[in-house]
């Protein structure tokens, strides 16, 4: 099990903007400016401004909210215990990033090349 490592520093994330997002069968993946990227392949939770949330299963039955996230940038990162890595955007809306099986990746984080690989 690869947790998301207790010495990483996310401060390098705090103001990239969302140019992509690309949605397949198995992941999501969104693309951001200055070679930041970050593929999804197990739950996470899209927080819109109050309290709407839509998870990952919405993607397969309603119409995709991500969209909103576009051309926002990224304003604090947290990490919830090595449960859940949270990212807030500037448009007041939050990524929740779900670490939930011991078994298989939940998602990777590509900062400038390095690669965090959470499963």
């Amino acid at each position: 099990m690869y947790d998301i490592p207790e010495t990483q520093e996310f401060s390098g994330l705090l103001g990239k903007e969302l140019q992509q997002v690309c949605i397949g069968n198995n992941e999501v993946i969104f693309n951001f400016d200055s070679d930041f990227s970050l593929c999804v392949m197990g739950p996470f939770e899209h927080i819109k401004s109050g309290s709407e949330v839509f998870d990952y299963t919405d993607l397969l039955t309603k119409p995709s909210s991500l969209p909103s996230l576009l051309n926002s940038s990224i304003f604090e990162v947290k990490k919830e215990n090595n449960d859940y890595l949270l990212l807030c955007f500037q448009n007041n809306e939050k990524l929740r990033l779900i670490n939930d099986t011991d078994q298989y990746e939940c998602f990777s984080l590509n900062i400038d090349g390095n690669i965090i690989l959470v499963v």
